[in-house]
């Protein structure tokens, strides 16, 4: 009961920062087509995996679910409920080619960005940009060699497989936390 509780926290806070940071409501832009479910077992959909955070939000036609892999404690990380939620986001506002690596990353890095903007909105005693939380660090926006992430476009630690997608989006993530914070 913890662990869902936590994840609805989370899409509540997700939500309530795109409509009142960016007048956006839900992730359609339309409260009568955003219902969020937590689920541990997927219908049958497939949706927009993310390996590292054993996570991934499904659009169902009228609802989302963001689901588990194997437990729910995997995805109890504030960060993974922005991040997933995000996605959904992206995917009715953004229209993305998700075919591509660079876009793909950026589709990642949007994610990472407003999941940060989301937790350091809501939690302003606890300023993180860190994704992982207890789990480890994933990607670090404020140093991302210090999960083996790119800094540059094509730099050391850049992929050019789909294996790291969410490394690569790193680099964009570290952008947005140099133009947040300076240097």
């Amino acid at each position: 009961f913890r662990a869902f509780s936590q994840n609805y926290f989370g899409a509540i806070k997700a939500w309530d920062y795109f409509k009142n940071k960016h007048n956006w409501t839900g992730y359609t832009n339309d409260p009568s087509k955003s219902i969020v479910v937590m689920s541990t077992k997927s219908n049958g959909s497939s949706g927009e995996g993310s390996y590292q955070l054993h996570s991934f939000f499904a659009d169902q036609g009228g609802f989302i679910e963001i689901l588990y892999s194997e437990t729910p404690e995997y995805v109890t990380e504030f960060d993974a409920i922005g991040h997933e939620f995000t996605h959904a986001v992206n995917f009715h506002a953004a229209n993305l080619s998700l075919s591509i690596l660079e876009t793909k990353s950026i589709d990642e890095a949007l994610a990472d960005i407003f999941s940060m903007s989301i937790f350091n909105s809501s939690f302003r005693e606890q300023e993180n940009w860190v994704m992982g939380g207890s789990r480890g660090v994933y990607r670090d926006l404020a140093n991302p060699k210090n999960a083996r992430n790119p800094t540059t476009y094509k730099g050391q630690y850049w992929d050019n497989s789909f294996r790291r997608y969410h490394g690569n989006g790193n680099l964009i993530g570290y952008w947005y936390y140099i133009l947040t914070k300076g240097r």
